[in-house]
């Protein structure tokens, strides 16, 4: 589902001082039952803290970098939060592994799982990236057990004691839920209910075989068909975990959803109005707001927020009364590390050091920054591009002319943060990328390459384009028609235009190659050959042009002006 961009006009919601509020309806004390949620999404195994922008004090409009999150520091505000709440409910909407660090990744995102578990987490949605290892593998890490290779982290691996959910997962042959819908808990004699939902679009943006024999339904429908189950059982308080997002136009602190648009938004006015709270993720942004009555929220990435969701619910009844929420940073320097999941991490260092410390080069500048420039490549996209290149040129590993590298694809900038002498690590570039994916050489027309690029704006509905390596150019202008916003003649390769009849040799990883991220050009690419991991190819190239700079220099050139945007 792409995006939708909307105002919030005449949505009802009320947000004061960054916390979102329903107004209390005035009931006898002893009715009511106060419930803390706890809520957590896209924490993608960022076991320690990592880097935040916030707003400069000094100018505002050129926010800074701070160090947030860590596991240890999240643990003891979790713990910060519970107190004077004897109900507290550690939640999940989805994203807790998949795309992680070398700390994590590197040991089957074990650690994040078992970090997971000492948190107390009761229930999670299935996000798209649970499913980044396989279907097999998500059932093992629930399960426990250990992989054919062995065990990476402890013997056996003890699995999780919280249930993964997602309402509109079905099976493709008789169309029964894949994955349990609901999930109930009791909390001082008051059920809750809650429901969990996968962002449909899913099978785009993950690995094809993946999602084998699965059929992703549209997320709203399933959820109300589950609101309804819930109701006939006697709940009435209902929690939707919802694995897609929204996200608003304000500054990058800005909690009041001022502006919010997305899919989110457009699932959360389509819910039955009996669902009191909808914690979302996947667009890893932070709000707390009402919408339709309903509490929508989000507490950005990587375990670098929380959420605090009270509510105040009649043991009479079990509707919510009141219902509130508020946004806290996990601050690493003012909150102390709990000792026990240091000691997690220790013990995952000690598998994971020997690789992640090895060096691999130094930069000619700090970091290499994954922004996005106005055209829609980044610098960074466009040195891993390079890297792909000149790991497939040679005729023997499949002789590429292109490369093209999506945004997703690159989760941190190299390196994160700054390092002595510029240093790159094995770690950093497995935390720029996790996913392990190996470069498919295809053979594409130039009228094919034209297409797949077109489909950029068709698909996802954003101005971030594929970075492509050096050589390859073209320009597009926003003003021009859906599917001819790219200027004719301009697509080149080393000078020369494109001919729409000649095979070109374009390489990418498996997830673009499979059609991720609705590119479906890609699925026609002909004499295939599999070639290196990306992560590798990275290294590799990093390795042979050390020192490294940054390529700088746009090789996508945009017509129209910003203010024409």
């Amino acid at each position: 589902m792409a995006p939708v961009s909307r105002l919030l006009a005449g949505a009802a919601f009320l947000v004061l001082a960054g916390c979102a509020q329903q107004p209390l309806v005035p009931r006898a004390q002893d009715e009511v039952v106060s419930l803390r949620l706890l809520a957590l999404n896209d924490f993608h195994g960022y076991m320690e803290p990592n880097p935040l922008l916030t707003p400069n004090p000094a100018d505002p409009s050129k926010p800074i970098r701070v160090q947030a999150g860590g596991i240890a520091h999240l643990a003891t505000l979790i713990e910060q939060l519970k107190a004077g709440h004897p109900h507290s409910l550690v939640v999940g909407a989805g994203d807790l592994i998949g795309a992680s660090p070398l700390l994590s990744g590197l040991v089957n995102d074990e650690p994040a799982l078992q970090a997971m578990d000492m948190i107390d987490m009761r229930v999670s949605a299935i996000g798209n990236h649970e499913f980044d290892y396989g279907q097999p593998e998500l059932a093992r890490l629930q399960k426990g057990g250990c992989k054919p290779r062995g065990c990476l982290l402890d013997d056996p691996y003890p699995g999780i004691d919280f249930p993964f959910i997602s309402s509109n997962i079905l099976r493709d042959g008789d169309g029964s839920h894949a994955y349990p819908p609901t999930h109930v808990e009791s909390v001082g004699g008051v059920r809750i209910g809650f429901i969990g939902a996968t962002v449909v679009e899913t099978p785009k943006i993950t690995s094809k075989e993946n999602t084998a024999g699965l059929r992703f339904v549209a997320e709203a429908g399933a959820i109300n068909a589950s609101v309804a189950s819930l109701r006939a059982q006697g709940i009435e308080t209902l929690v939707v975990l919802l694995h897609e997002g929204a996200t608003p136009s304000g500054p990058v602190d800005d909690s009041t959803c001022a502006g919010l648009s997305g899919a989110a938004l457009d699932i959360t006015n389509a819910l039955d109005p009996a669902v009191d709270v909808v914690v979302t993720a996947h667009t890893h942004k932070r709000y707390t707001c009402l919408v339709n009555g309903k509490l929508l929220t989000q507490a950005e990435s990587y375990g670098r927020f929380i959420t605090a969701i009270d509510l105040e619910i009649s043991r009479t009844s079990g509707d919510v009364i009141r219902k509130s929420a508020l946004n806290h940073q996990v601050d690493p320097s003012l909150l102390p590390a709990d000792p026990a999941f240091t000691a997690l991490i220790a013990r995952a260092r000690a598998k994971t050091d020997k690789v992640a410390l090895e060096p691999v080069a130094n930069l000619k500048v700090p970091q290499v920054f994954r922004t996005f420039e106005y055209a829609g490549e980044s610098a960074l996209g466009r040195l891993i591009a390079d890297a792909q290149l000149a790991a497939t040129r040679a005729p023997d590993k499949g002789g590429a002319q292109i490369a093209l590298m999506n945004h997703g694809g690159v989760r941190q900038d190299l390196p994160a943060s700054p390092t002595p002498n510029n240093a790159i690590t094995v770690g950093d570039c497995y935390t720029v990328h996790p996913f392990n994916n190996a470069l498919i050489v295809m053979d594409l027309t130039g009228a094919e390459i034209k297409e797949l690029l077109e489909q950029q704006w068709l698909e996802v509905d954003t101005d971030h384009q594929l970075s492509h390596s050096n050589g390859f150019s073209y320009q597009w202008d926003r003003r021009r028609s859906p599917g001819d916003l790219i200027v004719a003649g301009s697509l080149k390769l080393n000078g020369e235009p494109l001919v729409a009849e000649r095979s070109y040799r374009v390489v990418t990883n498996q997830y673009l190659a499979d059609g991720g991220g609705g590119l479906s050009v890609f699925q026609r690419g002909r004499n295939r050959s599999t070639q290196l991991l990306d992560v590798e190819a990275l290294i590799n190239y990093l390795k042979s042009a050390a020192p490294v700079d940054a390529p700088l220099a746009p090789r996508i050139e945009r017509l129209d002006p910003p203010s024409a945007s």
